[in-house]
């Protein structure tokens, strides 16, 4: 029992305790946020985006004029003359488009430009008959809203013989900004440069945006930073460039400059997620950004956006084009490559290859139709207390002793649900919803993955230690009860662990008293071992005749025994069973006095001598359960029930009767009893109607 109980102790503590050494261990992870934090989250969140994306808008606002396969065909090989980009850009703005949009990089001067031709063939053109191809686009750029993409670079603008600018390049209708609190220099991601159009297209354009945007380290493309700081932060000459499909949409809105909100200068060690910027407006939109500026994208299967082929709009055949520039009317134009081998590339949340204007065009649309995806600041500290809140939860569920293992795995199951389905509903229900205005939302991103994983493995190792207390249960049950249980009942104990069985109950029960006549007059002419042979020889008999019938032996009386029915385990036909018990015990002691006279060691005492037994039964309440001290239980039942039933069992020798029950173990069975009628018994003022059974044989 010292054993089982140690195994059984040593069992809880060391799957408690690896429970609370994973649990803070996952713990610490969620804090210092390591790498594998955030490629969980990201996954956790893209899996939510791509099973509720954002739907697209109709109409959009938006036309992407691409250059594809069929204008290459077309037009010529890439890149095109400026001459015919000048054409282009004529043909957007006389179909009446809004603002045009390149995202293409026009940083080098023109290959055919006449100086280059010179050069390169070796000719002499006559001066002023070939007209100047920058020139041409770049008036043609002055006289359209047009707003020009630039790259940032990791190099300084004189390496390489790129052209570049550090800062401060100048535009018809350059990016302002005004700042509350910390300056934003010091929060968004650094270029020492860019990479901008040629100065002349520069400043006939409108603006320019940075076209820039980095994937994360799984190759996904999940945010973008609305601004880039060109020089060092704080510094007086450092610029903000705005990215470009934010640009885009200043331009179209006219407005003049954007306000950005940072948290207030905070000590070192603050932890990010309450430092840095907070918010980017442009006129009555709010953008919810990062602390460091990025933008989430929250992407649609399908854009709204008409792609339009510039094929289709610089035909010459009026049938063709007419339709094609219709729809550029009114619109935002964003054009670019859109054909194998020219532009960047990149996969989105949703999981699928995108151009990277299609990224411009799907970003525009998002902030135009107000529908955002963002980490709120609260989030971090919400899921570690999530994280903790589960695993102490789960700890609790499966040491709770009261509840079955089967109970305890669907609440743990429903537990480690917990966070997955907030997060869910957080993010696609609104749960804890920013106020976004009367158009648009902000779905909110709280990871719930991290805890469920983090939970299920506390779950785990407590749930094995759980299983291992099982099993030392099971084995200390069969132990302990197969000895005076019958096989059915430690079958039943042996699927069932639950000890409340065992708890002191009121309940029916049929019990039985057996009691060999004359034993101590019997045993005078006995020795030592033979009264020990001889008790085990009756006593396995009777034990044997009770288990079969599934009685439970509660303790052996010296050469007598005690017995119930219908405890532990409920047993409906529990006074049937008891009288069978009752009938089986005689023709097993008529059997052992026949197998005595042959017995080698006791043949000679039992020669004129046979076992006789008295058996009494009664059926009523009484208290079963566990009874005794702090050091010492017995599964016992005690009452006037089992008072009885031992006064029954005296009755057998003033009747001459082998077997004696009350009329409420007959109750309803048919059986050949004689009935001795209402009887008084010792210790009782009621009188008891009482049957027998008296047989031929136990005078012989």
């Amino acid at each position: 029992a010292f054993a089982f109980a140690f195994a059984f102790a040593f069992a809880f503590a060391f799957a408690f305790a690896l429970a609370f050494v994973l649990l803070m261990g996952g713990l610490a992870l969620r804090v210092s946020e390591s790498g594998l934090i955030h490629r969980l989250r990201n996954a956790g969140f893209d899996t939510m985006m791509r099973l509720s994306p954002r739907e697209a808008i109709s109409p959009s606002p938006i036309v992407l004029l691409a250059i594809d396969q069929t204008a290459l065909d077309e037009q010529g090989q890439w890149p095109w003359s400026r001459l015919k980009m000048a054409e282009l850009t004529d043909t957007i703005r006389e179909a009446g488009a809004g603002v045009v949009v390149f995202d293409i990089n026009f940083a080098q001067e023109d290959r055919m430009k006449a100086a280059r031709v010179q050069e390169v063939l070796w000719i002499e053109l006559p001066p002023g008959e070939y007209p100047d191809p920058d020139l041409a686009f770049a008036e043609s750029l002055s006289q359209t809203a047009a707003v020009l993409a630039s790259f940032s670079r990791q190099k300084s603008p004189s390496e390489n013989g790129y052209q570049g600018t550090a800062a401060n390049t100048s535009t018809r209708f350059p990016a302002g900004y005004f700042a509350v609190g910390e300056d934003p220099t010091f929060h968004v991601p650094q270029a020492p440069a860019f990479t901008d159009p040629l100065p002349r297209f520069a400043r006939s354009s409108m603006a320019l945006g940075s076209a820039m945007s980095a994937a994360d380290a799984d190759g996904i493309l999940r945010r973008v930073p609305t601004a880039i700081a060109i020089g060092e932060p704080g510094a007086l000459a450092t610029e903000l460039r705005f990215f470009l499909s934010i640009e885009a949409l200043r331009v179209a809105t006219g407005t003049a400059q954007y306000g950005i909100t940072s948290r207030p200068p905070s000590p070192a060690g603050t932890p990010h997620e309450l430092r840095g910027l907070e918010k980017l407006e442009m006129g009555k939109l709010s953008l919810p950004i990062d602390t460091q500026g990025h933008l989430r994208l929250y992407e649609s299967h399908e854009f709204g956006a008409e792609v339009v082929s510039v094929a289709d709009v610089l035909s010459p055949d009026d049938a063709r084009s007419g339709p094609a520039k219709a729809k550029l009317a009114g619109k935002v134009v964003f054009v670019a490559p859109r054909v194998f081998g020219l532009g960047d590339r990149a996969i989105g949340p949703l999981g699928t290859l995108r151009r990277g204007v299609d990224f411009h065009v799907g970003l525009a649309e998002q902030i135009i139709a107000g529908e955002f995806v963002a980490e709120p600041r609260w989030a971090r500290l919400a899921e570690t207390l999530a994280l903790l809140s589960l695993g102490l939860a789960l700890m609790l569920t499966l040491a709770g002793r009261r509840r079955r293992l089967s109970q305890q795995v669907i609440l743990g199951l429903a537990l480690l649900a917990l966070p997955l389905a907030a997060s869910w509903l957080i993010f696609d229900q609104g749960w804890l919803q920013p106020d976004s205005g009367e158009r648009g939302s902000t779905h909110l991103l709280v990871d719930g993955i991290w805890a469920s994983l983090v939970g299920l493995l506390v779950f785990v190792s407590g749930l094995s230690g759980r299983a291992l207390q099982t099993e030392l249960a099971q084995r200390t049950l069969r132990a302990s009860f197969s000895r005076y249980l019958p096989p059915s009942v430690v079958e039943v104990l042996d699927r069932d662990t639950d000890l409340s069985l065992f708890d002191p109950k009121e309940r029916e029960i049929t019990v039985m008293f057996v009691d060999v006549r004359g034993f101590t007059t019997l045993s005078e002419a006995l020795n030592a071992k033979q009264s020990v042979a001889l008790v085990n020889r009756f006593l396995t008999a009777i034990s044997d005749s009770i288990q079969q019938e599934s009685g439970t032996i509660d303790k052996y009386l010296g050469d007598g025994v005690m017995a119930f029915w219908n405890a532990p385990t409920e047993q409906p036909n529990h006074r049937e069973l008891a009288i069978g018990a009752g009938l089986s015990i005689l023709q097993a002691i008529d059997a052992l006095n026949i197998e005595l006279k042959t017995d080698p060691d006791l043949a000679e005492v039992m020669a004129n001598r046979k076992l006789t037994v008295g058996i009494g039964l009664n059926t009523g309440r009484a208290s079963v359960g566990n009874f005794g001290s702090e050091k010492r239980l017995d599964y016992s039942a005690i009452g006037d029930t089992v008072n009885s039933a031992a006064r029954l069992e005296g009755l057998c020798k003033e009747f001459s009767a082998e077997l004696i029950l009350s009329s409420s173990t007959l109750c309803g069975i048919s059986n050949s009893f004689e009935h001795l009628g209402p009887t008084p018994i010792r210790g009782r003022e009621d009188t008891i109607d009482v049957y027998c059974l008296r047989r031929k044989s136990a005078h012989d």
